[in-house]
């Protein structure tokens, strides 16, 4: 079960963090090609 969970977690944090780049790049409005390329990525827009 320790090692099934190991590699479940790995794959979710990345969802997360590319959530987590592109709220911070929207917000922040510094990189609009960034901000593009994270909402495809995540299906947002």
């Amino acid at each position: 079960m320790s090692k099934t969970g190991k590699p479940s977690r790995t794959a979710k944090p990345s969802k997360q963090a590319l959530s987590k780049a592109g709220r911070t790049l929207a917000s922040d409005g510094s990189s609009k090609t960034a901000k593009s390329n994270a909402g495809s990525t995540l299906g947002k827009g």
